[in-house]
């Protein structure tokens, strides 16, 4: 290994003869090969925390019909008496689907998560997120979510670099309970998992 690893410098170094070989350059050198692996693995990780935190607050929102939870996968029973599958998959991130026995399952929404926040390369990841919604679509998939983690964005622009997404979400209003887009987003899974509205402090006040 040592040998063919020397053969390979000693190779670079022949096709590069005319740089001075000092430090710097054998610094930089090792950030060409080794940097992008290194960003590359600090953007999964982002990532995946992402797709955690929307997974979370969907279950949160959800809470109130004791979802059966084990590891990333949460089911329930709605109000029509079927079996709903909340899953953080890959490709799309999360999906939702009523489980129907015999006539197959209901596919309820896809929700790509896009948790980088380089403004610059946002566009990219729509891209990207469409591609997860086409597959999505593909699965029978009808609503389709997009949720970034960028503070601006352009709403016509993202419609056409991802026109599969129907709701586009900002992933930091998403945390913040108070805010509108929470409230837009809980309701919406609610309304489509087909469960009841969670009560009021002042409702269960009054029942009781």
């Amino acid at each position: 290994l040592c040998a063919l690893m020397n053969d390979c410098a000693w190779q670079l170094l022949q096709g590069i003869d005319t740089l001075s070989i000092d430090l710097r350059f054998l610094n930089e050198l090792s950030l060409l090969s080794i940097g992008p692996q290194l960003r590359g693995g600090r953007n999964n990780t982002r990532g995946e925390a992402g797709v955690e935190n929307v997974y979370q607050v969907i279950l949160e929102a959800l809470a109130h019909a004791k979802p059966a939870v084990s590891g990333r996968t949460a089911t329930l029973v709605n109000a029509a008496g079927r079996q709903v599958v909340i899953e953080v998959a890959a490709d799309p991130d999360i999906v939702i689907f009523e489980r129907s026995v015999g006539s197959g399952d209901r596919p309820l929404v896809a929700i790509e998560v896009k948790a980088g926040t380089d403004v610059s390369n946002i566009h990219n990841r729509i891209g990207e997120a469409e591609k997860s919604h086409l597959k999505a679509k593909a699965r029978k998939f009808t609503e389709c979510w997009t949720i970034v983690n960028v503070n601006k964005l352009d709403p016509a622009l993202a419609a056409q670099q991802s026109p599969t997404t129907h709701r586009f979400f900002r992933l930091s209003e998403l945390m913040q309970t108070a805010s509108r887009a929470h409230t837009e987003f809980v309701a919406s899974v609610v309304a489509l998992v087909g469960i009841k509205t969670k009560p009021t402090k002042s409702a269960r006040t009054k029942n009781t």
